[in-house]
């Protein structure tokens, strides 16, 4: 008498105790990155744009915060916002500009009118 089962023969595995098979308590596979298209993230292009514009040193503070708010939002997207490197940019430019116009303070208050 022959059997097509492979565990013919053999006992039951236990449900529980020590001999229980460990069983994942997580997911299977991987997370997969989304299949949708990533938008870019409006703060990246706000402060890429202010960034360039300038805007009396107003554009550039305005770059330094939109910029960091990018960053942020882009990170605790986890893949669906892209435009990280569009909010360094900003980020870079906004700095630039910001040191520039405190450059321009100082030295316009340091010199004496002739």
């Amino acid at each position: 008498m022959t059997s097509d089962d492979p565990a013919a023969g053999r006992p039951p595995l236990p449900l529980s105790g020590a001999g229980a098979p460990a069983w994942p308590t997580g997911p299977a596979v991987p997370l997969a990155p989304p299949t949708a298209q990533a938008r870019t993230n409006g703060y990246a292009v706000a402060a890429l744009v202010l960034g360039i514009v300038w805007l009396l040193g107003l554009g550039s503070l305005l770059a330094v915060i939109f910029g960091h708010l990018a960053l942020t939002q882009i990170a605790r997207s986890e893949g669906w916002e892209k435009g990280r490197g569009m909010a360094l940019a900003g980020l870079i430019l906004g700095y630039c500009g910001v040191a520039l116009l405190l450059f321009g303070i100082i030295v316009s208050a340091t010199t004496s009118p002739s």
